[in-house]
């Protein structure tokens, strides 16, 4: 049996392809990051403006407008509106087990029952939601995993009880009713788990 020469593994042999030829080499900075890791970027705190928006992301604002400022989302679904039907829901997932999610509506989406929309409807980002992320605070200073007395306290007879949420009414520009929503699980009634900026016909 003829016997194959030593070859010496030297860094240089280590970096030729197949055919003999170095590897080209991989320019990171221009390399852009999946959603995934484009969700562990998003900022852990930030304010929620009550009957506006969390953090960066406002009502009314186009998809294109949001992921400008966030990146691509982790994931992309869809929920259901019992009014606007089937509308997509993205989210960013944030390192530490906590998300983010955004509920779109199109201007062209009919209502379930076929009718066409109307001006006075909203388009555009109909719900905001931060999920178990504490360094989210209301403007003044409420946030998931806080005792949910702690919003009756902060806002007293300005919100009603909805199941198990408490909610914030106000209105927009337009003079849309928004609700600022505060949700525990139905098993523990004592902790904040959610936060939702949103159009009462939004899921």
């Amino acid at each position: 049996m003829k016997k194959l020469p030593w070859i010496v593994w030297s860094p240089v042999v280590l970096a030729l392809g197949a055919c003999g030829q170095p590897a080209p080499a991989v320019d990171s900075s221009t390399a852009l990051p999946s959603g995934a890791l484009m969700a562990q970027m998003i900022a852990p705190e930030g304010v929620i403006t009550e009957g506006q928006g969390i953090g960066s992301v406002q009502l009314g604002q186009s998809r294109a407008q949001v992921e400008a400022v966030l990146g691509a989302p982790s994931q992309c679904t869809t929920t259901a509106s019992a009014k606007w039907g089937t509308l997509p829901l993205c989210r960013w997932n944030h390192a530490s087990g906590g998300r983010l999610e955004v509920v779109y509506r199109d201007a062209t989406v009919r209502t379930v029952k076929k009718a066409p929309p109307t001006a006075t409807e909203p388009t555009g980002v109909v719900n905001i939601s931060v999920y178990t992320l504490p360094g989210y605070l209301t403007t003044r200073g409420v946030g998931t995993g806080q005792y949910s007395g702690a919003v009756y306290q902060t806002y007293g007879s300005a919100v009603f009880t909805y199941g198990n949420s408490a909610i914030l009414p106000a209105q927009d520009q337009a003079g849309r009713t928004v609700h600022t929503r505060f949700s525990w699980p139905a098993y523990n009634n004592t902790v904040l788990r959610s936060i939702d900026v949103k159009y009462p016909d939004a899921p």
